[in-house]
C-alpha cells in the first residue's frame, strides 16, 4: 500500500485525541507492540495522522484530497505493509514532537540584520 500520497501530521489535537483513546500510554508504543491490539493502533494512528494532516493543507490552500480510513486499512494492509505503516507513523510523530533547534536559539536581531544587509551568512 502507498502512503505516501497521504500527509500525516501528528499535532496538537492528534495528541490529545490519542492520549483520550490511550490514556495508559502514547500512540507510538501502542503502535509499536505487534500485537493485534498494536495493529488496531497502527490503523487508529493512520486514520487520525491522515485527517489532521489533510485538514493542515486544506487550511493551506490546497484542494481537497482524500484521508485513510483504519477499517479499510484493516482490511487492505498486507503483513509486508506493516512495517512501513509504522515507519510512517512514527516519523509523524517524531516530527510532531520534535523541537528545532532554531526555535530555541536566541536571535540577536542586530546580528540578523546585519548579515541580511551585507549578505554574509
Amino acid at each position: 500500500m502507498d502512503l505516501s500520497k497521504y500527509s500525516l501530521m501528528y499535532n496538537a489535537a492528534a495528541h490529545f485525541a490519542s492520549l483520550e483513546k490511550y490514556p495508559e500510554g502514547d500512540l507510538a508504543s501502542r503502535v509499536a507492540e505487534n500485537t493485534i491490539q498494536g495493529f488496531e493502533a497502527l490503523c487508529y494512528a493512520l486514520e487520525l495522522l491522515s485527517v489532521h494532516g489533510e485538514l493542515a493543507r486544506r487550511h493551506m490552500g490546497h484542494d481537497r484530497g482524500e484521508t485513510l480510513k483504519a477499517a479499510e486499512l484493516a482490511a487492505a494492509l498486507m503483513p509486508r505493509d506493516i512495517a512501513e505503516a509504522k515507519v510512517a507513523v512514527l516519523e509523524a510523530v517524531y516530527k510532531g514532537m520534535r523541537v528545532d533547534e532554531d526555535e530555541t536559539e536566541e536571535v540577536d536581531e542586530v546580528l540578523a540584520e546585519l548579515q541580511k544587509k551585507t549578505g554574509n551568512p
